[in-house]
């Protein structure tokens, strides 16, 4: 049981930084930061056991654009939103149009020189994943 409760308290810990990093200083008020990223992605080999890429299956096609925009409201406050536009195209599903759509905020707590804290929340959901053409049959 110690063993357990050890392994699970390193990886909070490992995983706390990469957290802060990923969003938890504010935007200044007024200011508004905007990423855009293309992710292309094909494949018609998979890995075996052994890490080869000796499996031969049907040609598979991604393609996702996403625009990220964060927006400073107040010096503790910042709106976040997050679109995907994708194209996923394989042998038992296909998509393209509207992926995922999140939208949410942070709020900063405390803001130091080399120190922040913030409590941030967002929903995600009105884009669709994939669609199945069997999906009444359930043999996605």
């Amino acid at each position: 049981m110690k063993l357990i409760l050890k392994s699970a308290i390193l990886c909070l810990c490992l995983d706390l930084p990469s957290v802060a990093q990923a969003g938890a200083w504010p935007q200044v008020s007024g200011n508004t930061q905007v990423i855009i990223s293309y992710e292309p992605g094909h494949a018609d080999r998979a890995f075996d056991l052994s890490g080869d890429k000796n499996i031969k299956m049907n040609t598979w096609d991604q393609t996702n654009l996403s625009l990220f925009v964060d927006q400073g409201e107040s010096e503790r406050f910042t709106l976040t939103a997050k679109v995907n536009l994708q194209n996923y195209n394989a042998v038992f599903s296909d998509f393209s149009g509207l992926g995922s759509v999140e939208v949410g905020g942070r709020w900063t707590a405390h803001k130091g020189r080399d120190v922040v804290l913030a409590f941030g929340g967002s929903m995600e959901g009105l884009g669709q994943r994939f669609r199945c053409p069997n999906a009444a049959r359930r043999e996605c």
